[in-house]
């Protein structure tokens, strides 16, 4: 994962702050997509299912060395659960823009994947 933009270069804490991730495939991967495991829950109850979840951290320093770890996104999908995850292949990507404030971060939008060589 890499963060590809902050919005400003220095934050006291409680900052709202907005961000953009890359995540790329180092190998063949699932990623989960869906903001709340409810969204990828079968609709019978009685039915059993998989499901993984995906959190991204990031963790910030001030000028002290003090440290803190900021939850930035918890994603979910199921392989049950029709486009609940998307496939990357190595070397795809996708980009993550969201905003965060404590500890709710929102996905935004999803770049397409790159054109295949």
């Amino acid at each position: 994962m890499s963060i590809l933009s902050l919005d400003r270069d220095s934050y006291v804490f409680g900052d709202k702050f907005d961000f953009v991730l890359q995540l790329k495939a180092v190998y063949p991967a699932r990623i989960p997509v869906r903001l709340s495991i409810a969204e990828i829950e079968p609709a019978d109850p009685s039915r059993s299912y998989k499901w993984r979840p995906m959190l991204l951290w990031m963790q910030m320093s001030d000028a002290e060395n003090r440290e803190v770890g900021i939850r930035l996104l918890e994603l979910y999908g199921s392989p049950d659960s029709p486009g609940s995850e998307i496939e990357l292949k190595v070397g795809e990507w996708v980009e993550m823009r969201a905003a965060e404030r404590g500890w709710s971060g929102k996905i935004l939008r999803r770049i397409p994947d790159p054109p295949q060589m």
